[in-house]
């Protein structure tokens, strides 16, 4: 995704809107899987270097609707204050798949 662009930044020649688009689904399917392995009761983090929504709060949107309701998200800024974050979005653009691109 777009977090690698510091240490390849090769790849913003290649990079576009729909490069989030391609990647949510296998996001989603990493941490949907993280989130089987965790133990009831547990704590499953979900982390990554990119800043395109469609990889953070869409995937997250996305795991906490497929949990129906066995997952839920923590503010855990109590327990982590040097933590830098900053909020989560609430809403985000998803662009139209490219003709000819798998939707």
């Amino acid at each position: 995704g777009d977090g690698t662009f510091r240490k390849a930044p090769e790849l913003w020649r290649t990079w576009s809107p729909q490069s989030g688009r391609l990647l949510h689904p296998i996001q989603l399917q990493l941490a949907m899987h993280a989130l089987a392995l965790t133990k009831c009761g547990g704590r499953c983090v979900y982390s990554t270097c990119s800043m395109n929504p469609l990889e953070d709060e869409a995937v997250i949107a996305a795991l906490l609707h497929a949990a129906g309701g066995a997952a839920e998200l923590v503010d855990v800024s109590e327990e982590l204050p040097a933590l830098v974050r900053r909020p989560g979005l609430l809403t985000w653009h998803v662009p139209e798949p490219a003709a000819g691109a798998d939707a």
